[in-house]
């Protein structure tokens, strides 16, 4: 993300165009944590004989296990909203990025 951003602040006369891709751009850095987090540590799937359900969370492997349970941790939903949340967030960075473009190729 940091060499798009760089050839985004890079293109002259657009200011309007730029900061929109910018903002989508910062908005796509945000997600990055989260993005790792599921990308890079163990899910863990057990049955919770007490609800009898399946459980399933991600643990970030890099955390001491009480700060883990309390702030680190994402289930199945987390996850569904992640993905729903960096779609929208993709299709918002191809159309700002589908605009500078054409600016800058003179359409």
């Amino acid at each position: 993300m940091d060499l798009v951003r760089k050839l985004i602040e890079r293109i002259q006369n657009v200011d309007n165009e730029k900061v929109q891709a910018l903002s989508v751009i910062n908005k796509l850095d945000s997600l990055l944590k989260r993005r790792n987090m599921i990308a890079h540590n163990p899910w863990l799937i057990w049955i919770d004989l007490g609800q009898e359900i399946l459980m399933t969370e991600i643990h970030d492997a890099s955390k001491s296990m009480d700060k883990q349970i309390a702030k680190e941790t994402l289930n199945l939903e987390k996850i569904k909203q992640f993905t729903e949340e960096t779609q929208i967030i993709v299709s918002e960075l191809k159309s700002a990025l589908a605009s500078l473009t054409k600016i800058v190729r003179g359409f």
